[in-house]
């Protein structure tokens, strides 16, 4: 009693292994230096990264609760927002070279 199967030994190892890449990913993404954020198809805010956080002086739940948000309006001047929504059943438009 008290050892682990081998499947809950596996699902154990995946779940550190998903637990360390997600960390390692968030490090990434909280050090580059620009603002990153993901909404959902309704236009609800998932993720902010650190320098957007900081610009903005808010928490991610005040961000998500945030009624003039400027994730949705633009940052102003300079600033440029490019959504789009990719279907897993239709592929991403090439890009095309220009000359």
């Amino acid at each position: 009693m008290g050892q682990l199967s081998n499947s809950d030994q596996h699902r154990k190892h995946v779940e550190e292994a998903l637990h360390v890449s997600e960390h390692d990913l968030r490090l990434v993404i909280d050090s580059f230096p620009g603002f990153v954020w993901t909404d959902t198809a309704a236009g609800e805010i998932e993720f902010v990264n650190r320098p957007y956080l900081n610009y903005l002086g808010k928490t991610l739940e005040e961000v998500k609760d945030w009624a003039e948000r400027p994730l949705k309006r633009g940052l102003g001047r300079g600033a440029t927002s490019t959504s789009r929504q990719f279907s897993p059943l239709k592929p991403a438009p090439k890009a095309t070279a220009k000359s």
